[in-house]
C-alpha cells in the first residue's frame, strides 16, 4: 500500500520513514535502507526516522550501526519526548546483542528513571 503513496509524497522525510519501517518488516531491506538514510539526512530530529533506523539495522544484521546512530542520536534528543524510552529500548537491544550487559542495563534503569519522572513520579 506504501508503495503506491509514495510518489505523492516524494521527499516527505516523515513518509520516507514510515515507508522504509514497513518495507524493512516486509524483508525488502534493500528497499528500506536508501529511504530511511534519506530520511535522516533531511531531517536528522525526526525520531521516525531514528526508529527507523534501529529497525533495518536490526533487521538487516547490522547492529553496529544501529548502536553507533541511536547513542549520538540519543544524546540530543529531549529525555521527555515520546520516543526517548522506545528508541532507549531498541539501544538496550543492540547493546545486549553485542555481549554489553551493563550497558543494556544503565540503559534500562535511564530510561524507566525518565519516563516515570516525566509523568510526575517519583521513584522511592
Amino acid at each position: 500500500m506504501l508503495d503506491s503513496l509514495a510518489p505523492h509524497y516524494g521527499d516527505d522525510y516523515w513518509f520516507l520513514s514510515y515507508h522504509a519501517i514497513a518495507l524493512s518488516e516486509d524483508g525488502r531491506l534493500a528497499a528500506a535502507r536508501p529511504k530511511i538514510e534519506r530520511s535522516v539526512m533531511l531531517n536528522r530530529k525526526n525520531a521516525h526516522a531514528a526508529h527507523g533506523i534501529a529497525h533495518v539495522c536490526y533487521e538487516s544484521g547490522d547492529p553496529d550501526t544501529g548502536r553507533d546512530f541511536l547513542s549520538s542520536w540519543l544524546a540530543t534528543y529531549p529525555r521527555d519526548g515520546g520516543f526517548h524510552g522506545h528508541l532507549s529500548w531498541h539501544l538496550a537491544l543492540f547493546e545486549l546483542g553485542a555481549g554489553n550487559w551493563e550497558a543494556a542495563q544503565q540503559l534500562y534503569r535511564d530510561a524507566s528513571r525518565s519516563s516515570s519522572t516525566a509523568a510526575g513520579h517519583s521513584r522511592r
